[in-house]
């Protein structure tokens, strides 16, 4: 079973490298929601999105609680409210984003409501945009998420990364420092391999090799 807080930056717009292709927007959209009809009902998801002081001063927001795809939100249920959300976010949430901080309050909140019996994950998708004024720096979330790794409430974090101006070398750092994996994306067309790969690499047990 699968229990994931899904963080998701708002994207910015952007150009697909084929003029007559698709744009990542379109892409992540379309992979997302054929990724999520992957997930059985008995998992687990919710969903995130970060920018700048979103609620409430925070760099953060929770679009949808993590809980069982199958129970009701209102009137519709979880997996049907996370694919409406899907479909609705702006493709730009602003030029700032405490993606440091966002993850670490990601990584906390997992931690506490942890599942022992379920592969307990926070995903990152980051257009690598510029860091906020105020966010804590990459080299202080990596030391505290190796400290808090040190726990028998084992909490993966996998990024995926929309952008070459990114420090790729250390969101893989970060992301390797919880047992997770960090994947770079610059091909709107290789969402959806990326993807699938970011998930087997989760799913893969011991001694299995994710392609």
């Amino acid at each position: 079973d699968w229990s994931s807080d899904v963080c998701s930056s708002d994207l910015k717009p952007a150009s697909p490298s084929d003029p007559t292709g698709p744009t990542f927007e379109q892409e992540l959209t379309q992979t997302a929601s054929l990724g999520l009809a992957l997930f059985p009902d008995t998992a687990n998801i919710g969903l995130w999105e970060f920018a700048d002081n979103l609620d409430h001063g925070l760099p953060y927001k929770q679009l949808v609680s993590v809980g069982p795809l199958p129970e009701n939100l209102g009137v519709i249920s979880r997996r049907a409210q996370l694919e409406k959300i899907n479909g609705s976010l702006p493709p730009d949430g602003g030029p700032h984003a405490a993606l440091y901080g966002t993850i670490l309050a990601a990584y906390r909140y997992m931690q506490q409501t942890y599942k022992p019996k379920f592969f307990n994950t926070v995903i990152v998708l980051a257009s690598g945009i510029d860091n906020t004024p105020g966010d804590i720096t990459a080299q202080q979330l990596l030391r505290t998420l190796t400290r808090l790794s040190n726990s028998q409430r084992k909490v993966a974090v996998i990024i995926i990364s929309f952008s070459p101006s990114a420090d790729f070398p250390m969101l893989k750092k970060i992301a390797l420092s919880t047992g997770g994996q960090a994947y770079r994306i610059t091909d709107p067309t290789r969402v959806g391999q990326v993807f699938y790969q970011a998930l087997a690499h989760r799913l893969c047990t011991q001694g299995c090799v994710a392609p």
